[in-house]
């Protein structure tokens, strides 16, 4: 008996030393659902028509009854966001929610960063990890590929400027119309390769307005490419012959040249050019009679503007639709030098193409 209110006083004050010290049993809280990112994976570049961002939810928490899903997108600097809300509608947790055409949302190339939050009927949330994905800049495709087809339309002013020079070179010669300022009209053609260097070959067909015609051929390849820029090195060959009034002879002008192409990027709107003329030949008669050859070298350097549609939208003018982003406007300034007197030649071309 004595043994036994032993063990009972025993034990009502290990009860009570327990309670005073507030380590009183209780059942193991539950885990919050948690929310698993499955697509895109992180660190993926996004490209293509739409683009898929799935999760699975883990229902660890059976209080916590997921109602609507949110997508939550933003870039590193946040001065972009976007939430797109889907209904939590699949009862094994999987959600998924599609961006079609992603290059119209995310304008901006570089890294961007998604989540996933789960909300409830009560206002009460669940938030998923944060993963990233990526915007490659876009590439620059040729809006004119494929042989046999015309691709290209151009409208070209040439303007020799009226130095003293110039005057002294022209005012003996007869005749002189194809060293006059002249207008010509360009059908162009290109063929592209896209190997691991892009090479492409473009072939242009000249209607000259001072009655005569020419040729011109530039191949081209890309040997950089990045966030900001890419580099086309380029040699162009052009051939013009003119109509004059002389039998047997026509004016003619050849012309090499060696030049690059600076593109900015991500674009493309904008083109920087810079060119090296190694051989420049104009043939031409004198007013007594005789033919003379000028052979000199020279340089050229230029811009190329393209309006993007973001800029400037399509426009329907007489039922034909009006692309300005298809129409390249570019001006050239350069010198030509003959080596043998002080015969200096200064041109502008002026041009403005429209590209099928």
């Amino acid at each position: 008996m004595k043994s036994a209110r032993s063990t009972a006083l025993i034990l009502f004050f290990a009860c009570l030393a327990v309670l005073q010290s507030g380590a009183v049993p209780a059942r193991a809280a539950a885990r919050p659902a948690r929310i698993l990112l499955v697509t895109p994976t992180d660190g993926r570049k996004i490209d293509g028509q739409a683009v898929l961002f799935s999760w699975k939810a883990e229902e660890t928490d059976s209080t916590f009854k997921p109602g609507f899903y949110e997508v939550q997108i933003w870039d590193k600097a946040k001065n972009f966001r976007r939430t797109v809300r889907v209904q939590a509608e699949d009862s094994t947790g999987y959600g998924q929610a599609w961006i079609h055409n992603p290059r119209q949302v995310f304008r901006k190339h570089g890294a961007y960063l998604w989540r996933v939050v789960a909300l409830d009927g009560n206002g009460r949330q669940r938030i998923s990890g944060t993963r990233r994905f990526v915007m490659p800049p876009p590439r620059i495709k040729p809006l004119m590929a494929g042989p046999g087809k015309g691709h290209s339309l151009r409208l070209e002013y040439n303007h020799w400027s009226d130095f003293d020079s110039y005057r002294r070179f022209t005012d003996p010669l007869y005749p002189k119309t194809h060293l006059k300022s002249y207008a010509d009209i360009g059908i162009g053609f290109r063929q592209s390769w896209e190997t691991a260097v892009p090479f492409t070959v473009q072939e242009r067909l000249l209607l000259l307005s001072q009655i005569g015609m020419g040729a011109e051929l530039t191949p081209r390849v890309r040997i950089l490419q990045n966030t900001f820029l890419a580099v086309d090195p380029w040699v162009r060959g052009r051939q013009c012959w003119y109509s004059t009034s002389l039998k047997h002879y026509s004016g003619t002008i050849s012309e090499i040249a060696a030049g690059t192409d600076v593109v900015v990027m991500p674009g493309g709107h904008l083109v920087l050019s810079g060119a090296w003329l190694p051989v420049n030949r104009i043939r031409y008669g004198l007013r007594g009679g005789g033919l003379r050859t000028l052979q000199g070298a020279g340089w050229e350097a230029g811009v190329t503007v393209t309006l993007p549609r973001s800029l400037l939208s399509v426009i329907r003018v007489a039922g034909v639709n009006v692309d300005f982003q298809r129409m390249p406007i570019g001006f050239v300034f350069g010198r030509v030098d003959d080596g043998l007197t002080d015969i200096r030649l200064d041109y502008r071309r002026f041009s403005i193409e429209y590209l099928f």
